[in-house]
């Protein structure tokens, strides 16, 4: 996605300035999948193109329609390479601004001919140019990176013109006489394949009679590191043969081709980008020479270097990596996968190829600090730290708060703490971080104030805590960069009450073994008022003894019965909130009495010297 910077300029007057442009933005889809980078998209008005651009790499296009008397007030319409795309016409309309996303389908491959020379054609010398037409009329458009031109088994570096179609390769030296394979191979942005191969002959040279191949330089050798074969040719003397085309085969697939010089000799430079073990051979017309096996091993990555193109850049902007990966003594490492890793995020994956370099070019779309690294064989660079700065434009200020709402009213209590949430959003509906936020709140129909002020943060969110002292309805907003949020609306009551204070008290805090107290439990608000109606919980010594329920007053009055000697804690909980604890002291129950009823039948005598005696005890 990208966006200009706008500066202030001062310009003169002139009369009838031209009418600002319709712009058109938004993401392409191709059989439903982000478009990939380089896909035409353009816009018409009347069979006439008025706006052209290319998906960057995210997928995202940017049209801007000039606005006059040929397209003001008429349809666009839009296409993406060459496919109509149904469902998107918008009327142009000056200064307008339409985010829509494209979205086209194709299962259509491309189209080769033209080819030159003709398949099967027989010439006297080498051509000039070897060339065909790769087209997609029908579809998104041709891959430019996918174009893949091979002669003789060796890719070579082939031109693409996109106005024309034209794939085009001129050899630097003329072939050899023989026989020559061209193969072609192209996608389109939709991954659509096609390819086509085809022959042709340069005639005028004795047959070779006999090839003998050489390995110049080693038979063990890296990944990516040249090994140089000889191939020479002889005709049926055993004379050498100048100009014959000889072709290289490495496990019995065609490599390249090369023509003998006047010494008779064709050389080959091959690299391998895979470790293994390579069977080679050359042939000329149909005399094949001997065999050569090369083993080809991979050397360990011992180091990883990062760097970028640049490291401050505007949302956007992209910015381009290249990891170097070394092994020991600083020797590059060809053909090795690299991962590119954005924030721990895996981005990208490249490969070193013949320069043992990987590069990568990556879009930030979104401002922020990135932290970037690469990786092979699980060896990590240094990392880079990228940069994305933006011009922020204040559009859309949203103010919420975290209280229950009731239909488009926010219910709030005195003495609560109430976090209001202001959230800061550019023209793009993306946060706004580093902004300055001013909260206001004020009585409905009253005077409104600033509360406070806060910073937003990555989010673009800036919070603020309040504490209403007085009930009333009440209107808030926020503000940045003199935009305003919308009001919204807060109902501020008293609290509901909640139990605060739990007392007990018993009618007796001493009893006799089967003796029993009377528990009065008073469950009060924060209010200082009774709660009617509230659980409680008697405990005696840790354990729940009784339950019962307070009544109007607030009071819960329980029973307990205490069957054996001892000293006991009792206390009360209601809502989570525990009394104070009372004693209750129960002593053995009293034996005596009984004791002198026994003797008053026995002997009256005994019975009276019982009683004067339990007498005298309880005085003492």
């Amino acid at each position: 996605m990208v966006f200009a910077t706008l500066s202030l300029l001062i310009i003169p007057c002139i009369a009838q300035p031209p009418q600002p442009p319709h712009t058109f933005h938004g993401y392409v889809y191709i059989n439903g999948s982000l478009a990939p980078e380089g896909v035409a998209v353009s816009a018409w008005v009347e069979g006439t193109k008025y706006a052209e651009c290319t998906t960057d790499s995210e997928g995202y296009y940017f049209l801007i329609v000039p606005v006059n008397e040929s397209t003001q007030g008429k349809t666009a319409k839009f296409y993406v390479g060459e496919l109509y795309v149904e469902g998107a016409d918008a009327v142009v309309s000056p200064m307008g601004l339409t985010e829509q996303d494209l979205s086209v389908t194709d299962n259509t491959s491309p189209s080769i001919n033209n080819l030159n020379p003709e398949d099967g054609a027989t010439l006297t010398e080498s051509p000039d140019t070897i060339s065909a037409a790769a087209t997609d009329p029908s579809g998104v458009g041709v891959d430019p990176d996918s174009i893949v031109m091979k002669v003789d088994g060796a890719t070579v570096n082939a031109t693409y013109n996109s106005a024309t179609g034209i794939v085009s390769y001129s050899p630097p030296e003329p072939l050899g006489a023989g026989s020559h394979t061209v193969y072609l191979g192209v996608s389109d942005f939709a991954g659509n394949n096609a390819s086509r191969e085809w022959d042709f002959t340069i005639a005028g040279v004795i047959p070779p009679a006999r090839l003998t191949l050489e390995n110049i330089t080693s038979t063990t050798t890296y990944v990516g590191e040249p090994v140089d074969l000889k191939a020479t040719v002889y005709d049926e003397h055993n004379n050498t043969l100048e100009g014959v085309s000889v072709k290289l085969y490495i496990n019995g697939e065609l490599s390249m081709s090369n023509a003998s010089g006047a010494d008779g000799t064709a050389t080959f430079t091959v690299e391998f980008e895979e470790a293994g073990t390579y069977t080679t051979y050359a042939k000329a017309d149909n005399v094949t020479s001997n065999t050569i096996n090369i083993t080809v091993n991979e050397r360990e990555v011992e180091s990883v270097e990062l760097t970028a193109d640049r490291t401050t850049i505007y949302e956007g902007d992209s910015v381009e990596f290249t990891a170097n990966v070394y092994a020991a003594g600083d020797i590059p490492i060809y053909y090795r996968d690299v991962k590119l890793y954005i924030n721990g995020q895996l981005k990208r994956t490249g490969n070193t190829g013949d320069s043992g370099a990987a590069t990568f070019t990556i879009a930030f779309n979104t401002s922020g600090t990135y932290t970037v690294y690469a990786k092979a064989d699980g060896v990590t660079s240094e990392t880079v730290e990228i940069e994305v700065q933006k011009i922020i434009v204040v559009a859309e200020v949203l103010l919420a708060v975290n209280v229950t709402s009731v239909e488009n009213m926010y219910m709030g209590y005195t003495n609560q703490t109430v976090e209001f949430t202001a959230t800061v959003l550019d023209q793009e509906e993306d946060p706004v971080p580093n902004m300055m936020v001013d909260f206001y709140l004020g009585p409905l129909g009253g005077n409104v104030e600033k509360i406070g002020s806060g910073i937003t943060d990555n989010q673009g969110v800036a919070t603020l805590d309040y504490v209403f002292t007085s009930v009333g309805i009440y209107a808030a907003y926020a503000e940045a960069a003199d935009v305003h949020s919308g009001n919204i609306y807060i109902n501020v009551t008293l609290p509901p009450p909640v139990v605060t204070n739990v007392t007990i008290s018993a009618d007796k805090t001493e009893v006799r073994e089967d003796g029993e107290v009377k528990f009065t439990v008073t469950v009060l608000d924060q209010y200082g008022s009774p709660m009617a109606g509230e659980q409680v919980q008697l405990y005696v010594d840790g354990e729940v003894k009784e339950t019962g329920t307070t009544n109007s007053q607030g009071a819960a009055v329980i029973s307990v019965k205490f069957e054996e000697k001892g000293e006991y804690e009792v206390y009360a909980e209601s809502g989570n909130v525990t009394s104070d604890v009372v004693t209750i002291e129960v002593k053995a129950r009293e034996v005596l009495t009984t004791w002198v009823g026994m003797l008053i039948v026995a002997s009256p005598m005994i019975a009276a010297v019982a009683i004067i005696a339990i007498a005298l005890a309880k005085r003492r």
